[in-house]
């Protein structure tokens, strides 16, 4: 009989893990400065990408994973595909010429995608997409020879994940996920509360009612800051982002926080000002500097009325 292993207490000082766990994964890109406090994707990470059909989740985060290749040539990215095959995607580089030189991996063609997700993975890599978290949970739940149930199958590719941040694989990478997820038709999240739960950060890519521009937002970031719109620009080199929208709708947030700060303090100032039992209030006084006149003159008030309406 194994003997049961005892859980164990850490103080954060005696933990040790390579410097480079700390040092993001810069694109060179805007996009840093919202993804995280450090300015980049964190290593050991993993962010759910939200949005609809033809929002521009893949696209944003295949130009995402060039950018960072571009700007750390040592670095190892992996576009992981399930929904799309080979053929699929060379049709697509045409408009995302980017798709032509990033590493994919196209679960489609595997024969066993569970042992396939857990061999490519133990390659060790520094970013990884996975595009779908729910069509890879499926392929491997519908495949073949496997046994485990929906909610089984789905905990297994979390804890996979999750394995993996920890830099538990061949070359100790601590991986970064990026993981597109579906939306429902009312268009929020559809995945389990499990998968949320076990996430670092969530952002949704939307489309601009009023504008039709794509962006993004995050709604959860352990690492950075939330609910501020990076609006996204298409351009002949991949992707772009629209800094001085973005460094607007920021000023704009912070004179509406001082203002909502002056209000407050002063709404503050008249509660403790009425709160005081020596504060007396004159009602004569305020009557007369409300309308403007004496109350001793009332009478000839009546008396006007009294000759319009006799």
């Amino acid at each position: 009989m194994t003997e049961r292993k005892r859980p164990q207490t850490h103080r954060l000082r005696n933990l040790n893990f390579p410097p480079e766990v700390f040092i993001p994964l810069k694109t060179g890109k805007f996009i840093d400065t919202v993804t995280s406090r450090k300015q980049g994707t964190m290593p050991a990470t993993i962010t759910v990408v939200v949005g609809e059909p033809g929002s521009g989740k893949t696209t944003l985060l295949v130009d995402k994973l060039y950018s960072i290749e571009k700007e750390n040539p040592e670095k190892k990215c992996l576009y992981i595909s399930s929904e799309m095959n080979p053929i699929d995607n060379m049709e697509l580089a045409e408009e995302l010429p980017q798709l032509m030189d990033v590493e994919g991996f196209y679960l489609a063609d595997e024969e066993n995608p569970k042992q396939a997700m857990e061999d490519i993975l133990e390659e060790g890599w520094d970013y990884v997409i996975m595009d779908s978290f729910m069509d890879v949970k499926d392929k491997v739940k519908d495949s073949d020879g496997n046994k485990m149930s929906a909610t089984a199958t789905e905990t297994w590719l979390i804890g996979l994940m999750i394995k993996h941040t920890k830099g538990q694989n061949d070359t100790h990478k601590y991986t970064a996920f990026d993981v597109i997820q579906h939306i429902t038709k009312g268009g929020t999240y559809a995945g389990s509360t499990k998968l949320k739960h076990n996430t670092t950060a969530m952002m949704y890519v939307r489309v601009d009612m009023q504008t039709n521009e794509r962006y993004m937002v995050y709604v959860k970031n352990r690492r950075g800051d939330i609910n501020k719109k990076l609006y996204i620009i298409k351009n002949e080199d991949g992707l772009d982002f629209n800094s001085k929208k973005y460094n607007e709708l920021e000023k704009a947030l912070q004179i509406q926080k001082e203002m909502d700060s002056f209000q407050d303090s002063s709404d503050d100032a008249l509660l403790d000002l009425l709160s005081n039992p020596e504060f007396n209030v004159d009602e004569k006084s305020i009557v007369e500097e409300t309308i403007g006149i004496s109350t001793t003159d009332k009478s000839s008030i009546v008396v006007e009325s009294e000759l319009v309406n006799p």
